[in-house]
């Protein structure tokens, strides 16, 4: 094996030792909180984590795919990457000015239905604006740490957080004072930890303090961030539903329930991350029986999800251990939610793996799709109980399955697929 293969070797072992880390953290920490928060504050916790990952979406998600496509252009051309970020920068400012006082009506509204005194509602928007402002300084930024192949020094400085944010909310439940405005404060302090490591790096490869965002840059940026545009709104409205759903109950302790179920899955992230850093690159490489080949490796991706399904079945009290005595009561809750993060596991795989071929031309699909999942549910599902909405979310999954299966047939017919 030669020094180059090696050296890659190394490099992807690296990365995926410390994205396996810091997932294995989170999904700890996340376990802990079920456990340690009240009812009423672990429903707010909920709202306000989906709301978070909502904002991430719709402020920086076509940005980001903007930066990777022009950077994966020009790189290694370190100067106009630097350009690119500055004009990234300056289009996410932008679109953030747009989406924050919308966002905000929203979220201030679903906090409330979730039980959350006025009072609390502004101190944890407060924070949540504070966290959006400082991860502008670190977020994108990053990126240029992947194209110069310092993602190692990336996941590991994120196993490091991770761990530190384990042991602060471990000593506050030491010193009993784990509350959703100090764990939401962590998180803050996370994010703010992390923006000078990333900048210090991030100058060692480019010359970012002295470049200027470009005409060019910004309306490509701009144009491609459009396009996404439908695909974002999607993704946060499906993330939204459940929660309007469950503020329509006006009952916190469903929200909570909600809340714990989904910490299952997390669970088998790093797992599913680990299948798929060895199925993608195969995959990819597969020039024969291309389609067997894609069921065997979705299937794999799959096994995470059907031990979770196993085990709910077979013993719902296990998993329920988890998330603490609160959420004893959700036997049969647990089997839903297990089958569910089984089929988002299974989606995901297929399109990953179709997307690395580059056959992901059919995203659309999944609106209609799951329009139509929308109207259709009433009529077969009570959407004013936990379990009505559990089993609503499957529309997530299928609608993405649905784009998959659009893209294999569009393979297909190219010939690409045999």
């Amino acid at each position: 094996m030669n020094a180059s293969w090696r050296n890659r070797i190394r490099t992807v072992a690296g990365f995926m030792t410390g994205a396996l880390a810091a997932q294995g953290l989170s999904a700890i920490t996340g376990l802990l909180l079920t456990r340690w928060l009240s009812v009423d504050d672990y429903a707010i916790y909920t709202v306000l984590a989906i709301l978070t990952g909502a904002l991430t979406v719709l402020t920086m998600g076509g940005v980001n795919i903007a930066f990777s496509t022009i950077v994966g252009r020009i790189w290694p051309d370190r100067q106009r990457a630097a350009e690119v970020l500055a004009a990234c920068r300056r289009e996410r400012h932008l679109i953030s000015a747009v989406v924050l006082p919308f966002f905000l009506a929203i979220a201030s509204w679903l906090l409330l239905k979730a039980g959350a005194p006025v009072w609390l509602v502004v101190a944890l928007l407060s924070l949540l604006v504070i966290q959006w402002f400082v991860e502008l300084k670190s977020h994108i930024t990053d990126q240029v740490l992947l194209f110069a192949n310092r993602a190692p020094r990336l996941q590991s400085l994120e196993a490091a957080l991770g761990a530190a944010r384990l042991a602060s909310v471990a000593l506050l439940h030491v010193l009993n004072g784990v509350s959703i405005l100090l764990v939401t404060l962590l998180a803050v302090i996370g994010a703010a930890l992390r923006v000078p490591f990333v900048q210090k790096w991030a100058r060692q490869e480019i010359p970012m303090d002295t470049a200027k965002a470009t005409a060019p840059d910004r309306k490509e940026i701009r144009s491609v961030t459009v396009r996404q545009l439908p695909v974002e709104l999607y993704y946060c409205i499906q993330s939204q539903v459940p929660l309007f759903l469950l503020a329509a109950m006006s009952v916190p302790a469903a929200t909570a329930s909600f809340g714990a179920l989904g910490r299952l899955a997390q669970l088998f992230v790093p797992f599913s991350m680990l299948v798929s850093a060895f199925a993608i690159p195969r995959f990819s490489q597969t020039r024969q029986r291309v389609l067997p080949a894609f069921m065997a490796w979705s299937l794999l991706g799959l096994v995470p999800g059907l031990v979770l399904v196993v085990v709910a079945a077979a013993a719902p009290s296990l998993l329920l251990l988890l998330i603490g005595p609160n959420y004893a009561h959700l036997q049969r809750e647990v089997l839903i939610a297990s089958i569910y993060s089984a089929t988002v596991i299974l989606s995901m795989t297929m399109w990953r793996l179709a997307a690395n071929r580059g056959w992901n031309r059919w995203t659309l699909v999944q609106i209609p799709v799951f329009g139509l999942w929308c109207a259709l549910c009433p009529s077969f599902l009570d959407l004013a109980t936990l379990d009505g909405v559990l089993m609503f979310q499957f529309g997530f999954p299928l609608a993405m399955i649905s784009a998959t299966v659009a893209d294999l047939v569009h393979a297909r017919v190219k010939g690409d697929l045999t």
